[in-house]
């Protein structure tokens, strides 16, 4: 099967995971105690949806890189920015300080939108998408603490990953033979044993912790899966994208779990 066969595969099996959470989210709307998570969540994979429609086309019709800031971009920066909304109506009312990791969230974010640039070489749309992907990071990091579903070890140990992939990233095309394919490898080991982490997790507290604690991982786990994918080049960024699928699934029950609450 081709890259690109498996692409179709992929993105087709996304539009129906999609499809089926947004439905599911909104069930019974009416009689959940909190809504609007339901609905922020809905929203979000409703960008979502137009995100993969719109590389569905992309790829059958044989094109090569998008245009700039172009619909894939716009529905982005919606699913990133309603993710967020939907995190923001469990977690707004705690009052604990928690720019100790909402900061350096931001920084990471943009970091990382700092490489997009170089990559791709474009400024204005990848500014615009980084601001609204720090905002979902910040978000993320804010559920995660206040929930507590991290140890002050796990803690450390994401911190530390965080710090290590943004400059091995970045020294990364100045790199080459052996030197390169290892730092290259040993990036892709801590992006994809963080997603294998946070699934794993996002199972446990679905089935032993707090709603608060479900909700929080599972979220978190999803931005980390999109920054594995950004971070990512092929046949790598088929399989980020792939897994992205699970976690998208597990979001479901988180959110269903708190909005059914009382």
């Amino acid at each position: 099967m081709s890259v690109d066969v498996f692409r179709y595969v992929v993105n087709g099996l996304q539009v129906a995971m999609i499809l089926y959470c947004i439905v599911r989210s909104l069930n019974g709307l009416r009689s959940q105690t909190h809504p609007l998570v339901s609905v922020f969540f809905a929203l979000g994979l409703l960008c979502y949806f137009v995100n993969d429609l719109y590389w569905l086309t992309h790829l059958m019709m044989g094109k090569g890189a998008y245009p700039p800031f172009s619909a894939c971009d716009i529905s982005a920066i919606g699913l990133y920015l309603l993710l967020s909304s939907a995190l923001d109506v469990v977690f707004r009312e705690d009052t604990r300080d928690v720019r100790v990791v909402t900061i350096p969230a931001v920084v990471f974010a943009a970091c990382n939108t700092a490489l997009w640039i170089i990559w791709s070489g474009e400024w204005f749309q990848q500014i615009v998408s980084g601001l609204a992907f720090a905002r979902l990071l910040s978000s993320s990091a804010r559920g995660l603490k206040c929930s507590g579903a991290l140890s002050r070890r796990e803690w450390r140990f994401l911190a530390a990953a965080c710090g290590f992939l943004i400059p091995a990233e970045a020294v990364l095309p100045l790199l080459s033979g052996g030197v390169y394919k290892a730092v290259d490898l040993l990036c892709y080991g801590v992006m994809f044993g963080f997603m294998a982490f946070f699934l794993l997790r996002t199972i446990h507290e679905h089935r032993h912790g707090s709603s608060d604690a479900a909700l929080g991982i599972a979220f978190a786990g999803y931005s980390w899966a999109l920054v594995t994918l950004y971070l990512s080049a092929e046949p790598y960024y088929t399989v980020a994208d792939t897994i992205i699928i699970l976690f998208i699934g597990l979001m479901l029950p988180a959110v269903r779990r708190k909005a059914a609450e009382t």
